[in-house]
């Protein structure tokens, strides 16, 4: 499995020195120039890395992860809940509805399908929806970023739905971030409340990150 590689400024451009806002709106103008073609070959190789990332922690049917349910010009994870679920793995997906209207109080639902059209063009699962604190029998979470740096440091959306449902995970739970090459930044602006993340995992490696949690 590609481990963490030596990286410097060529290979993790500096974010520094812009605001979190000023690094969003870089950040997903640099995805949007990604092609079709281009980000299903990405999606494709990142799958098969997490997979088998995922199979080294044990059986699938003993596993419960966490994960978003991607969105259009998200790094994928529909095919990966997809084979998850196939080999009886439990998914926690987030859930929108009466506990999450409107989308700030975090809520999950047992991951099934078929899945639907959500809020801001994010799929649901058909299944039951579950309190914030179901989060705390997640083995692995499985974060969106819209960058990230070595440290664990990553920066979300800028919604806060992360934040707030971080809180009720388990101690012992692993956090990974997915993310393109080119989102992996030298630095990446954060506060205090800010969580980080033990691994980013990317179309071509996987990073062990330093100084998370």
């Amino acid at each position: 499995m590609p481990e963490h590689p030596s990286t410097g400024p060529a290979d993790l451009p500096n974010g520094g020195g812009v605001t979190k806002s000023e690094l969003r709106s870089r950040q997903r103008q640099v995805r949007a120039s990604v092609s079709a073609a281009e980000r299903a070959e990405r999606d494709s190789a990142r799958t098969s890395l997490l997979l088998g990332l995922l199979d080294n922690l044990g059986r699938p049917e003993h596993l419960a992860v966490a994960l978003y349910l991607s969105r259009a010009g998200e790094p994928d994870t529909i095919a990966l809940a997809r084979t998850l679920w196939a080999r009886g793995t439990r998914l926690l997906v987030p859930a929108p509805g009466e506990l999450a209207h409107p989308w700030t109080v975090p809520a999950w639902a047992l991951y099934s399908e078929p899945l639907a059209a959500g809020p801001r063009g994010i799929p649901v699962a058909p299944g039951p929806t579950l309190e914030a604190d179901a989060l705390r029998e997640a083995d692995v979470i499985i974060l969106p970023g819209l960058a990230g740096a070595t440290d664990g440091t990553r920066l979300g959306t800028g919604g806060g739905w992360y934040d707030q449902a971080l809180q009720h995970a388990s101690p012992g739970a692993a956090l990974w971030l997915l993310l393109d090459d080119a989102d992996v930044l030298g630095h990446v602006p954060h506060e205090a409340h800010d969580i980080g993340v033990q691994r980013i995992i990317t179309p071509s490696r996987c990073i062990e990150c330093a100084g998370s949690r």
